[in-house]
């Protein structure tokens, strides 16, 4: 609570909460959330935490005053469906179009389009986690010669099994 609502007071700027305990090994309670989106700069909720029951907390008590944004790619779908807004994406590196459409789709109400688009790329979500985000990404981007495949220490190339199971996705997806 005080890390987020420090930066709320001394960052100037519009503050996402980001709930990812896989990253940073502690889930942001719905009930600490709710405290700060009474702050004016806490605008939104990043919500990575895979919880479906934590999820519909947040919408319930929160959504009248801060965005929530689903941060699983493929979660987005169910979120949108229980009153969530959006999505921060990993895949939309990969397919911007296909996601801005699905998150379209639902956000307007057409869920059996929503759910033809989810379902086609799912392969794809799941594949585009099968090491430490954001390699897969980054291989998924350099396969289709958007970038180098370059990564930063301490991340390193992906192993030559997962680089052929992410090469079948983006095969199955049309995508190569």
């Amino acid at each position: 609570y005080r890390h987020y609502l420090t930066i709320a007071e001394e960052g100037g700027l519009p503050v996402v909460i980001y709930n990812i305990p896989g990253r940073s090994v502690i889930n942001i309670e719905a009930e600490t959330i709710a405290r700060l989106a009474a702050h004016p700069r806490i605008v939104a909720v990043k919500e990575a935490s895979g919880g479906i029951q934590h999820t519909m907390t947040l919408i319930e008590h929160c959504a009248e005053h801060i965005i929530i944004l689903s941060g699983d790619d493929n979660l987005t779908l169910p979120i949108i469906a229980m009153g969530g807004q959006g999505v921060i994406s990993v895949a939309s590196n990969v397919i911007p179009q296909p996601m801005v459409e699905m998150v379209q789709q639902a956000l307007q109400g057409d869920w059996k389009s929503a759910q033809q688009n989810h379902y086609q790329f799912l392969p794809l979500f799941r594949a585009l986690f099968i090491d430490t985000n954001p390699i897969p990404v980054k291989c998924a981007l350099a396969q289709l010669g958007h970038i180098g495949e370059i990564y930063r220490s301490p991340l390193c190339t992906i192993s030559s099994e997962k680089r052929a199971l992410l090469s079948e996705e983006l095969r199955r997806a049309k995508l190569l």
